[in-house]
Order: C-alpha cells, then structure tokens, then sequence
C-alpha cells in the first residue's frame, strides 16, 4: 500500500465514530437537514470545508457552501493565524507534523488558506492555490485533538443522561 494511500486511511478513520460528519473538500449546502457544528465540542452536527489559496480562481466556488474552521471549529468569519495549526502531515520525505504550515478563514463558501509556510506541499495536481488533495492533511492534529474533544462531549452527555 502507498504512502498516500495508507495516510489517506488514517486521517478518515478518526470520523468513522458517526459523533460528527466530515465530508470535507467539496462544497455542502445547509439542505441535508444535519446542522452545522458551531463549536469545537458539538455532536451530531457536521463539518466540512474546501481549503484554497487566494488564486484559486471560481473552481468549486459555491459562497452558500457549509464550512467550518479546522483550527477553531467554528463556523464564523474569524481568521485563525499559522500559530494555532498545531500539526500538517505531508506527502514528502517527513513524518513528523510541521507546526504552522497554514493559517484559515472561512469566507465566500470556501475555507481561505493565505499561504502554505512548507516547502512539502509544493505539488498541487488540481491548479493553483487548490489545496483539496491536502484538506485532511494540512489540519491533521487538529482534526485528531477534535476528535477527542467531541468524542469526551459525547461521552460527558451519556454520563449525564444516566444520571
């Protein structure tokens, strides 16, 4: 199995425990009738967002899109600095996160990535500031410290109903 394959694998299974959906990359409308997670320790909502750079042009732009910020797992505007990306995985010759590769804002239907402070993600098959293919990766350890806040907020709310 490849590199890319296997990463691909571990970043999705962190979503497989059904506490929030995460159908991240592609534009998602508020239609499917799931709501929109609106804080970092909300359940039974989803999350998604399509990363690209300020060239990216019209590719995939929806502004009515669904997105929330994978550094602050909100749904606002506020723009989340480089500082607060606690760890990218790469495609390259590391296996060690990179601290502050991207900064994000959730804007025009898209999640705005600034710039990308890493030389390991130079290779960009769908154009020009489209980050897609790096979604995932460019968030990673905050998607797994997510993981673990929302699963403890699940299990914190089953504690509290069997009381």
């Amino acid at each position: 199995m490849s590199t890319f394959c296997w990463r691909k694998r571990a970043l999705e299974q962190p979503w497989s425990i059904g506490l929030a959906a995460h159908p991240v990359g592609f534009p998602v409308v508020g239609s499917n009738g799931v709501p929109v997670c609106q804080t970092p320790t909300q359940t039974g909502c989803q999350a998604t967002w399509n990363a690209v750079g300020p060239k990216v042009g019209s590719f995939l732009s929806a502004p009515e899109s669904i997105r929330v910020n994978p550094l602050t797992w909100r749904a606002d505007r506020l723009a989340a600095s480089h500082d607060l990306n606690v760890g990218a995985v790469n495609f390259g010759a590391s296996d060690r996160p990179e601290l502050g590769v991207a900064d994000a804002e959730c804007r025009e239907g898209r999640l705005w990535v600034s710039d990308i402070r890493s030389n390991q993600y130079s290779s960009r098959p769908l154009g020009r500031d489209n980050y897609h293919i790096c979604d995932y990766a460019l968030f990673y350890l905050n998607i797994r410290m997510n993981v673990e806040a929302r699963v403890n907020s699940f299990i914190a709310m089953a504690d509290q109903e069997r009381k």
